[in-house]
């Protein structure tokens, strides 16, 4: 038993001297890899670059030995250059170049605060700067603190230009819209995508009647709601279901596009007091006329079945009132008048004259 004991203690040593090892390995990796990355800006030349990787490709291409001779007079040339920058009176312009790859919380706008600041401590009157833009959009606030480090570019008085090859919608076209060009690729997305939702009817998921799904689309003008998709139930025409659900609404409609033009005249008390001649000493009964007992709607939308109502026939509106077609309707102007309100207006005058 002892042998147990002892073999079992020393294979618990071993495992736990490897899993030490592959801490520590991880930690020096770890730690290799953070002092590897250094803080700051990461400068890099555009030409050159462009430049070196032609020539990478003219040495597969044409080999090696052939193009030794212009690689070294590419190298003499950029000397020349670079001495005769240092002695130029008006340097020429320089455009820096950004790139911003954007997300939800537009995460990269800490990095180009950054670049931002040390552009506008070097760049000059005649520089330009390019932003290389992909952001489908995010948080408003993220990207409005984007959009704003920008506008630091061009209080500095520089022409700020931004190129989009993919997208750059909501926020990204937030950012876009700073710039003094906008340069985008022929397919790419711009603009702001609008307002979207859709919205799961919980109500009937929890009834385990399926889900329907409602979607209001877009804004017009003054937030003015352009399209709204929902489902329609005729089950529920009535506010009762024969499966024994509850409409709690009911929305009544007509189709402008086949309504019938209305004019709709609302009468009401033709007083304010149930006595008129409850006046003020002095005063007559004309003071306590109603000024509102005669309201007049131009451009209401009937249904079509009401062509040719005759004088004198009498109609409900949906929770509106009772009306009767007035002597002067025509069959190409229809004009109702409101006989009964659903809704007692007049208790409502006396209990506010009772309270005054």
């Amino acid at each position: 038993m002892s042998d147990f004991f002892a073999a079992y203690g020393l294979f618990l040593a071993q495992l736990a001297t490897f899993v030490l090892l592959v801490v520590v390995a991880i930690a020096v990796i770890a730690a290799t890899r953070r002092r590897g990355r250094a803080e700051g800006l990461v400068v890099e030349h555009l030409n050159r670059r462009y430049e070196d990787s032609a020539d990478e490709l003219k040495v597969v291409v044409e080999g090696k030995a052939r193009f030794k001779k212009e690689t070294k007079a590419r190298d003499k040339q950029r000397k020349r250059e670079e001495k005769a920058r240092s002695k130029q009176e008006s340097p020429k312009p320089r455009l820096f170049v950004l790139d911003f790859k954007g997300d939800l919380r537009a995460s990269a706008a800490a990095s180009l605060r950054e670049e931002v600041s040390a552009i506008v401590r070097v760049a000059r009157p005649q520089d330009r700067v390019l932003l290389r833009l992909e952001n489908s959009g995010g948080t408003v606030h993220e990207h409005g603190f984007a959009a704003s480090q920008l506008l630091r570019l061009k209080r500095h008085g520089l022409v700020l230009l931004v190129a989009v090859d993919k997208v750059a919608a909501s926020g990204g076209y937030l950012m876009a819209c700073v710039a003094d060009r906008l340069i985008a690729a022929p397919f790419a997305i711009i603009g702001s995508i609008g307002v979207l939702a859709q919205l799961p009817n919980f109500h009937r998921l929890l009834e385990e009647k399926g889900v329907d799904f409602s979607r209001i689309q877009g804004t017009g003008p003054g937030g003015r709601i352009v399209e709204l998709r929902c489902t329609y139930d005729p089950a529920t025409k009535g506010g009762d279901a024969p499966d024994g659900r509850k409409v709690k609404g009911t929305i009544h409609w007509v189709s402008a596009a086949h309504a019938l033009d209305a004019e709709v005249r609302l009468y009401d008390h033709l007083f304010g007091k149930a006595d008129p001649d409850d006046v003020p000493e002095g005063q007559d009964y004309t003071v306590n006329l109603n000024p509102a007992s005669l309201e007049r709607l131009t451009g209401c939308k009937v249904e079509p079945s009401l062509t040719g109502a005759a004088p004198l026939s009498r109609y409900q509106f949906e929770r509106q009132g009772y009306f009767c077609v007035d002597a002067d309707s025509s069959a190409g102007t229809l004009v109702f008048n409101r006989t009964v309100a659903l809704r007692d207006s007049w208790a409502k005058i006396e209990k506010a004259q009772q309270d005054s």
